[in-house]
C-alpha cells in the first residue's frame, strides 16, 4: 500500500464508500483533523489501528467531530450489520463505546428497537 497522500486518499475513499456508498463525500471531510493522519485510524494491514488514545486526541481537536460522529452513528444504525462489523474510532468514540450507546438506547445496529411483546414489529 502506498504512503503519504496516496494512503490518505485511499483511506478517505474507503471511509466515504463505507458511509455513503456511491454517494458524494460530504463537504465536512475537507475540514476533518484526521484527513492527513489515516494511519491512526486505519493501518496498512487493513485492520483498524490500535492506538485509540492518539486517535481520540485527533478527534477531540477536530472542528467536525460532531458531523463525523453523527454520520457514523447514522450509517451503523441504518443498516443491518453484525456487531463485529462496527469498528474503529469515529467522532472520538470507539466501536465498543458506540455499541454500548446503541445498547443503552435499545437500538440494534440495524436501527430498529428490539422486539418485545409490547413492540412486536
Amino acid at each position: 500500500m502506498a504512503d503519504g497522500p496516496d494512503l490518505c486518499a485511499l483511506w478517505w475513499s474507503l471511509f466515504a464508500r463505507r458511509l455513503w456508498g456511491a454517494g458524494a463525500r460530504p463537504e465536512w471531510h475537507d475540514e476533518a483533523a484526521c484527513a492527513d493522519q489515516p494511519e491512526l485510524f486505519y493501518s496498512k494491514s487493513g485492520k483498524w489501528a490500535h492506538n485509540v488514545e492518539d486517535a481520540r486526541k485527533v478527534c477531540n481537536a477536530c472542528p467536525v467531530r460532531t458531523e463525523c460522529l453523527r454520520d457514523v452513528i447514522g450509517w451503523e444504525s441504518a443498516r443491518s450489520m453484525p456487531s463485529a462489523a462496527i469498528a474503529g474510532v469515529a467522532g472520538g468514540m470507539t466501536a465498543e463505546e458506540r455499541k454500548t450507546l446503541y445498547s443503552r438506547f435499545k437500538v440494534k445496529p440495524s436501527g430498529r428497537p428490539p422486539r418485545s411483546p409490547k413492540n412486536p414489529q
